[in-house]
């Protein structure tokens, strides 16, 4: 039997010369896939450190600027507390630790939590046990935490908490020994500040005091905090962050309150 030129198939030569064509299409579509693929996953991986940064950056400014609301008095500044669930407690309203090397700084924030006292009261008779006698309760609430502040530069301050909502002699009961009180309290005297900072923990309308320390746990590229007077244990808040470092400068009173980026610490 005879096959016409029409009838017959494909050489072996236009065979191979056919699949290598095909093979290099697959290899040039492979190839534009995967980097599809790889430019997918860094923009998925981008926007995951993106999104985690900008929500690490919304806590810290958030707690920033609300540092030192409450405690707007100088006396009240760096004074040594009387308390003993964190020795190293500074009144003030940011403190920066430095890390070691490059490794990540920490920042502790400080403010009250109660928008009803901004401004302190002051005693109106010696301290006598437990009892505050005060010059206004206005604003002050069971369970708040209060900062004594006396007047004078020896004695410390200290960190107690309301027993019960005060009497209308504008008497406070305080709660003995709530914050493992280190020694008893001192004998404070007449005119020394009492500062109510708000609850420990959010109460109905009422927000918290905020005395939380925030860093960076490198080996897992997290931004932690750490809330001071409650668990005092270290919780993850936000992914993909690797390092913390804080920058600050003195506004030396000239320039119009202008701060060179050379004056920065």
């Amino acid at each position: 039997m005879f096959f016409s030129r029409a009838e017959r198939g494909f050489s072996l030569l236009e065979l191979m010369i056919g699949t290598l064509i095909g093979l290099i299409g697959l290899t040039w579509v492979t190839q534009i896939y995967l980097q599809n693929q790889s430019a997918q996953r860094t923009t998925i991986s981008e926007g995951g450190v993106n999104s985690g940064g900008a929500y690490a950056t919304s806590i810290l400014e958030r707690d920033l600027r609300m540092a030192g609301f409450g405690i707007q008095q100088t006396s009240a500044l760096n004074c040594p507390t009387l308390t003993s669930v964190t020795p190293n407690i500074t009144i003030a309203p940011a403190v920066i630790t430095q890390g070691a090397g490059n490794l990540s700084d920490s920042i502790t924030i400080l403010s009250s939590g109660n928008i009803d006292r901004p401004l302190p009261s002051a005693l109106t008779a010696s301290m006598q046990g437990d009892q505050l006698v005060l010059s206004s309760t206005t604003g002050f609430n069971a369970q708040d935490i209060l900062l004594i502040v006396p007047q004078s530069n020896g004695t410390p301050c200290a960190l107690v908490q309301v027993n019960a909502a005060p009497s209308l002699t504008q008497q406070i009961t305080l709660t003995p020994n709530l914050l493992s009180l280190t020694g008893t309290l001192p004998n404070y005297q007449i005119a020394d500040s009492v500062f109510s900072l708000g609850p420990l923990t959010t109460q109905a309308w009422r927000n918290p005091l905020t005395l939380r320390t925030y860093d960076v746990d490198a080996n897992n590229a997290q931004l932690r905090g750490r809330d001071l007077l409650v668990a005092n244990t270290l919780l993850p808040i936000a992914d993909g962050i690797v390092n913390l470092q804080a920058e600050y400068a003195f506004d030396n009173g000239s320039d119009n309150g202008t701060i060179s980026a050379t004056s920065y610490v």
